[in-house]
């Protein structure tokens, strides 16, 4: 009889080696957008949608890459660039629009406005399993002025550590949300796809 532990092995390699390894820009950026990869992490409170979701390198990569000739050297060059950080879009919808509108009032919405834009790294943490508590460096909001289905941010962190878990916290920021927190397994996303060199 097999031991339960070398079927549990098994079944983990034979799941490791059907993983692609290296993808085109398009296909990495699904591949991160679905759910069953565990690089993105969704909860809802009522209408509202947050969902919080991991930034491979490569994928700001790719961005660079569409406005200039690719080779390996350039993408190497790229990833040293970002290689000291570890990036995460926080996505905030209600009823499949952006939270940043002005439907409550310009008061409301002005509040809304500075938070996002200016305030949101007093709002953000992550909290590794070893015990470190990490704010972000620097992060973006995406103006999108209602054009969007949801509103968008791009947080950098100091880089993380490959073993243990991340725990993505987001304190009430006036969406009415409450805190929430996203657990990300760090070796389930250091072994996320690579970037592709022809795509």
């Amino acid at each position: 009889m097999r031991s339960p532990f070398l079927l549990l092995v098994a079944g983990l390699t034979l799941l490791s080696s059907c993983q692609p390894t290296h993808l085109p820009a398009d296909a990495l950026a699904d591949y991160v957008a679905d759910p069953a990869h565990h690089l993105r992490q969704v909860q809802q409170v009522g209408s509202t949608e947050v969902s919080v979701t991991y930034q491979p390198v490569d994928l700001l990569v790719a961005r660079d890459l569409s406005t200039i000739t690719r080779s390996q050297k350039i993408i190497e060059s790229l990833r040293k660039k970002y290689s000291d950080n570890s990036f995460f879009i926080l996505s905030m919808s209600r009823s499949q629009r952006e939270v940043l509108l002005p439907t409550n009032g310009f008061a409301d919405y002005s509040n809304l406005v500075q938070t996002l834009a200016f305030q949101m790294g007093d709002y953000v943490q992550i909290v590794t399993s070893q015990g470190d508590t990490l704010r972000p460096t620097n992060y973006y909001l995406d103006r999108t002025y209602a054009s969007a289905s949801a509103t968008r941010l791009l947080f950098a962190f100091p880089h993380l550590p490959t073993t243990g878990t991340w725990k993505f916290q987001l304190q009430e920021c006036g969406l009415g949300t409450g805190n929430l927190r996203f657990l990300f397994e760090a070796p389930v996303v250091i072994a996320s796809p690579t970037l592709a060199l022809a795509d």
